[in-house]
């Protein structure tokens, strides 16, 4: 199979301009592209969209469009598993979550996303995640950290609410 690489300066019919909602970063754009050529879609969905555009996944994707001229979707799948194979990159790329990435939120995204329940430490007291344990001297704090973290270990109670075991590092 022959692979035709377009020069620089020379864009190919598929590069020519039309607008495109592809997310915002390259990482992005190269993840949805490569996902979206992959499903079957036509490369038509990159018409206008320089291949610039895509950073340090710009040869990648000329490599995957090349192939899927030439030999369709056959041609593509078979190029990108010999390209997640030798660059860990492209596979790290693919294999991450794109969403975890996000960076920012439209009011309309966030008030219809569906987000997974909150995980807690303590269940309905204290979630996963930085938490301030506040108060004036001597009021305990010191001794309720401790408490928690031996509740924690031995997957004891804690003010009267049974707490998962877990792994514990306490620094006092």
């Amino acid at each position: 199979m022959a692979f035709k690489i377009h020069p620089r300066g020379e864009r190919p019919d598929w590069a020519t301009p039309a607008p495109d909602a592809l997310p915002v970063g390259t990482d992005e754009r190269a993840y949805a592209a490569i996902r979206r050529l992959l499903g079957g879609e036509n490369a038509d969905f990159l018409a206008g969209k320089p291949l610039v555009d895509f950073g340090r996944w710009t040869q990648t994707l000329r490599l995957l469009l090349a192939a899927h001229d030439e030999g369709g979707t056959e041609a593509l799948t078979s190029v990108y598993t010999s390209l997640v194979r030798s660059d860990e990159g492209l596979a790290l790329l693919m294999t991450s979550d794109p969403a975890s990435r996000r960076k920012s939120w439209k009011m309309r995204e966030l008030l219809t996303a569906d987000f997974p329940p909150p995980e807690f430490v303590v269940p309905g007291l204290l979630p996963t995640g930085l938490s301030i344990l506040a108060g004036r001297p001597k009021l305990g704090k010191s001794w309720l950290a401790l408490q928690l973290a031996v509740a924690v270990d031995s997957g004891g109670e804690l003010l009267g609410v049974r707490v998962p075991q877990g792994k514990v590092l306490y620094l006092a």
